[in-house]
Parts: structure tokens; sequence; C-alpha cells
């Protein structure tokens, strides 16, 4: 009984991620085809400058990360994972969540420090 809830939990958890994966990537190219790129700067914030800066911030940190993941193989409930591929994906997610957690924290602090708006 056990592992038939676990089957079903793991295959919703993969229906969700596909199913967010594709509204992601829905939601992207829809809004690229209505605004375009020739809208660099709306209300004189720089949107095209954040959106590039950002994905690229993801991007690189994903790859840093993976390839400074660990694959030292763990216990888990008395089975020891070695696969290395997966022991390093999940690291790579854990680093970067906790990495661009900390620089959106960085970037809270700043923001509500007024300093840009003191630099004017």
């Amino acid at each position: 009984m056990d592992t038939l809830l676990t089957d079903i939990v793991m295959g919703l958890s993969y229906l969700l991620i596909i199913v967010t994966l594709l509204v992601t990537m829905v939601s992207v190219i829809r809004s690229l085809k209505l605004r375009g790129w020739s809208r660099v700067v709306v209300n004189g914030i720089p949107t095209t400058k954040i959106f590039l800066v950002t994905v690229a911030l993801l991007i690189v940190c994903l790859v840093i990360t993976f390839l400074a993941a660990s694959t030292a193989p763990i216990e888990v409930n008395g089975e020891s994972y070695t696969e290395t591929f997966w022991l390093r994906i999940a690291d790579m997610f854990i680093y970067t969540s906790s990495v661009l957690g900390i620089i959106a924290i960085i970037g809270l602090v700043y923001g509500l420090s007024g300093l840009n708006r003191r630099r004017r």
C-alpha cells in the first residue's frame, strides 16, 4: 500500500513539473510575441536588460553549481544512492535555490535602502 501511494505522489510531482515547464514556455513565447524586443525601457525601467540579466544569472548559476556539486554517495533509509548524475542534479538545485535566494535578499535590502534614489 505504501508503494502505491508513493508512486501516485511521484507521478503527480512529475506531471506538475511538466505542466509548469509548458506554461512557463508558452508564457515567455507569448510575451515575446506581444511585446517583442522593441520596448527596451518601460516607464523608466530597463525591462529587457533586467530580463536578460536574470536569465543569464540563472543559467550561469545552474552550470556552476552543477560543476561544483558533490558526487559522494549518500545513504537514505538504509539504501545507498550512487548515481553521480542525479546526485549532481539534486545538489545543483539545492545550491542554485540557495544562491538565488541570497541574491534576492540582497536585492531586496538594496531596494529598500534607497541607495539607488540617493545617487540621482
